[in-house]
């Protein structure tokens, strides 16, 4: 099945769902519609039917079957933006180099370059939609491409929709004033909550080429009716985090990082924290023993891809402490594969 992959991304990227949306088509009439050879159209379309994503009517054309709405952009559950996304299969053709050495295949180091031993920082020009070797690293690529940072934002508000659908239902927000969403991309989850929780006030802290993304959308939405209850943050939470929020918000976040670069993240935060504030954090955690989980082949994705990792539970509390958090509630995200994390200050750490 090694070839499915490639022929998702093929049918996605040709608009092929969107074709069949409404109603049965036949191959010579979607040929036409997307610009396909009807033949070699009609090969892909039998091998895709019979994984389920299409049907073949009596007439002979083919229809869209539920699986296969997901192929849509804007349906619930979509991974459109996922499947046309080259980088990560690219990335996994070097994916020996991280076996081998430990290291991801964009590189280690912070936004901007990869950092030398001598202290001095590279800066490696990477081709908008190419994956640079071990010379600069994942989100670095993303700053200095416009058009892949606002494809992986993208495929970042459909990951949330699709994979923790349920969050914010799950949250107490009784007691939370200002909540500020860490990492938040272009906002998507952040304006779920405010719309949800009414008596909210929201801050999206990210790099300043996410929050630039995030303030051009918003700037032509005249019907965004969140803008006097939402503030929009550029920072490094690698430096610092603004204060203010006595709820900090971290959804898929700390999986991008090494615990050396998580435990930094962390202590920024505890630094933050308005007084009496608490920690919410939305990750998948590794369980014991050797069943399957999701988690496990996401680790090994975020090793290869960013070095980052997925936890186990005793990984978590063990690195909220060293941060200057303590553990206090776990609970699972229902419909989902992730839980929810609950951490407040350890009392006088970080303050």
């Amino acid at each position: 099945m090694a070839i499915l992959p490639h022929a998702l991304r093929i049918a996605a990227k040709l608009g092929i769902a969107e074709r069949l949306a409404e109603r049965a088509v036949s191959v010579k009439e979607l040929a036409v519609a997307v610009d396909c050879h009807p033949d070699a159209l009609n090969r892909l379309m039998r091998a895709l039917a019979s994984v389920g994503l299409f049907r073949q009517t009596e007439a002979g054309g083919y229809e869209l079957t539920d699986v296969g709405q997901r192929l849509r952009p804007g349906a619930p559950d979509t991974v459109h933006a996922t499947i046309v996304n080259p980088d990560s299969q690219r990335a996994w053709l070097s994916a020996t180099h991280t076996l081998r050495t430990g290291e991801p295949v964009f590189g280690t180091g912070r936004p901007g370059g990869e950092v030398s031993g001598s202290g001095e920082r590279r800066d490696a020009p990477a081709s908008d939609g190419q994956v640079p070797d071990a010379y600069g690293e994942f989100f670095g690529h993303m700053d200095r491409n416009p058009r892949t940072n606002r494809a992986f934002l993208q495929r970042m508000r459909e990951r949330a929709a699709r994979l923790y659908p349920t969050l914010v239902s799950v949250v107490d927000w009784s007691a939370s004033r200002v909540v500020m969403d860490i990492g938040g991309g272009d906002g998507y989850l952040l304006d779920r909550v405010l719309r949800e929780v009414p008596h909210l006030h929201g801050v999206l802290f990210d790099r300043p080429a996410a929050i630039e993304i995030a303030s051009t959308d918003r700037a032509g939405d005249s019907a965004d009716d969140l803008s006097a209850r939402r503030a929009l943050c550029a920072g490094d939470f690698f430096a610092a985090i603004r204060g203010g929020s006595d709820t900090h918000l971290m959804c898929s976040v700390l999986h991008d990082w090494s615990d050396e670069q998580a435990a930094v993240i962390l202590s920024n935060s505890r630094r933050a924290l308005a007084s009496g504030g608490r920690l919410l954090i939305v990750e998948m955690v590794v369980p014991e023993g050797d069943g399957w989980h999701p988690s496990k082949w996401s680790d090994l994705g975020m090793m290869v891809l960013t070095g980052g990792r997925e936890r186990t539970e005793a990984d978590f509390a063990r690195l909220l402490e060293l941060s200057g958090y303590a553990l206090r509630s776990i609970q699972p995200v229902p419909e989902s594969s992730f839980h929810l994390l609950t951490a407040v200050p350890l009392a006088g750490v970080g303050s």
